[in-house]
Parts: structure tokens; sequence; C-alpha cells
């Protein structure tokens, strides 16, 4: 980001700033397409372009008390993830309190020794971690670090709350992005089982000279004979059929009189 965008940012004009980086989220979101751990990588590489203080980002969404998906900006931020789910630390802090958690020195925070331990054998000293939220639950947390002490100011919490306001936005459109594709592809599944089982049904109809309603039933009792599911069962039946219609062609095609071929 240009270093007039960023005095921009800490000069107040939040609105301005906030509305540059929405669109390089929704413009990250599109190039996911639907891979939300994609978008999250993106984003907190974003972050570390944002926000002038921070050196390193990293993104939890947490569900049931454990990470279902995240994104970091480089190596040094994976290695800090592990630390903060082991004993804690600021980013699973400010998603339980739902408030931003502000770390000026790591050298003096008490609270999670395992976490300021790594923390500062990888060289970072100060840490910002904001909550994300979507429609009013909290799901995750971006943390920003920094090389220096002392490095995150008011402004900086002030702009991180647009940003991760955006980022849930995003998040909540890259899940429901993906279920949309799951349907579809369920929907998709199911009428090609459908079709499969309505073919299956009329080749039963045709060798046992009986009714739809029969024909169904065969295979309804086979499935359940068998314990495999319907369509599979009528996939095979297809399969088979085909088998015999590609074999009945080639010998008739080989048993052909000469003369005959030769006329055609």
């Amino acid at each position: 980001m240009s270093t007039e965008s960023v005095w921009t940012a800490t000069s107040g004009g939040i609105d301005r700033l906030a509305d540059d980086e929405h669109a390089e989220i929704s413009a990250m979101l599109l190039m996911a397409g639907g891979d939300l751990e994609g978008l999250l990588a993106g984003v907190a590489r974003l972050a570390v372009d944002f926000f002038v203080a921070c050196d390193v980002a990293d993104i939890i969404l947490i569900r049931d008390h454990k990470a279902f998906a995240r994104g970091a900006s480089d190596a040094i931020a994976l290695e800090l993830d592990p630390a903060q789910f082991s004993s804690g630390g600021p980013g699973v802090n400010a998603y339980s309190i739902g408030r931003t958690c502000h770390v000026a020195s790591i050298r003096t925070e008490t609270r999670w020794p395992a976490f300021t331990r790594i923390a500062t054998e990888l060289g970072i000293h100060s840490v910002m971690a904001i909550p994300i939220t979507v429609q009013g639950s909290t799901i995750g947390a971006l943390s920003l670090y920094s090389r220096t002490e002392l490095s995150f100011s008011e402004t900086d919490s002030q702009v991180g709350r647009y940003f991760v306001e955006r980022v849930g936005v995003a998040v909540a459109n890259t899940e429901s992005y993906a279920a949309t594709v799951q349907n579809a592809e369920a929907l998709r599944t199911a009428m090609i089982s459908r079709t499969t089982i309505d073919r299956a049904t009329g080749i039963l109809m045709a060798e046992r000279h009986c009714a739809a309603e029969r024909a169904l039933d065969l295979l309804v009792e086979r499935s359940q004979r068998e314990s495999r599911t319907l369509s599979a069962i009528a996939q095979e039946l297809v399969d088979q059929a085909t088998r015999v219609w590609t074999t009945e062609d080639t010998i008739e095609s080989r048993e052909l009189p000469v003369g005959r071929a030769n006329s055609q």
C-alpha cells in the first residue's frame, strides 16, 4: 500500500482507506473461489501491507473451541499458532473475550509464558489481536505481530476493527459459496442417480415384462438384500446391460455376410 494511504490512516481518514482494502479483500474473495484458507492467507498478507507496524500476521477461525481454518502471512506466523492453542495467546484471548487484545511488550507479558518464549525466539516483540465477528458471533481473530515494542496505537486498533469487519463479510460469503457449490454437487449427483435408476427400471421392465412399479420394487428388494444403495444396484444393472449390448453388436458385425456388408 502507498505511503500516502498509510499516512491517511494515521490521520483519521479511516473510511476511505477501509474502502480501499475492502475492494482488495473482495477481489481476493473472487480469486479464492470458495477456498477459505486461500482467502485467509491472502488477507493475512494484505494486513502486513496495510498496517505500518505489522511485520507478520495470521488469522485463526475457531469452531467448537478448535481452529478449523487459518491463514498466515509467512512461516513465522505458522510457528506462533500451536503455542496459542496449547497454552493461550493474544489471538485466542481476543476470540474468547470478544475484544482487542493488545500486548505492547512481549518481554513484560506474563499471561502466556509458552507463547511469549516462542514469540521472543522468533523476534516478535508486540502483538495486537482483533476478534472477527459474523452476525454478532465471534468466529476467530486476526493477530498482528511486530518486531519492535510499543508498535501498535489506538488508531491501529480502530482501523483494525474496520479491517476485520470486511474480513468477516468475506469469510461469510466464502462459506456461503462453498455451501452453494456443495449443494449444487449434491443435486447433480441426485439427478444422475435418478436417471440411472430410471434406466435400470426400464431394463427390468423389458427383461421381466413387468410394470414400472414392479421393476422398481425388484431394485429396492435387491438393494435391501445386498445392503447396497439403490443407485449402486441400478448402475451395476445398467453397466451389465451395456456390456451385453456392446457384445451383441460386435458379434453381429462380425457375422454379417461380406456381400451384405459391401452393399451397405
